[in-house]
């Protein structure tokens, strides 16, 4: 996939979604659509609590996260 084509992804998306199965040490994927002006949906997962503002569920609260998700519409 071409980075312009990933872009426009990330520019209609309504959210992009981090629900880690491990504990993600980075997550570069959440960076690139915040830079897109993507809203970004994580659990406190490894490194993404270094770049993430919040609120960030802990790590495996499903409905913490199905919560959020539903405030993003």
């Amino acid at each position: 996939m071409f980075r312009c084509e990933l872009a426009n992804y990330y520019v209609s998306a309504g959210a992009v979604i981090m629900p880690f199965r491990w504990q993600e040490p980075f997550g570069i994927v959440g960076i690139e659509a915040l830079k897109f002006g993507a809203r970004v949906i994580a659990w406190d997962s490894g490194g993404i609590k270094e770049w993430h503002r919040g609120p960030l569920p802990d790590w495996g609260d499903i409905a913490a996260m199905s919560e959020l998700l539903k405030d993003s519409f």
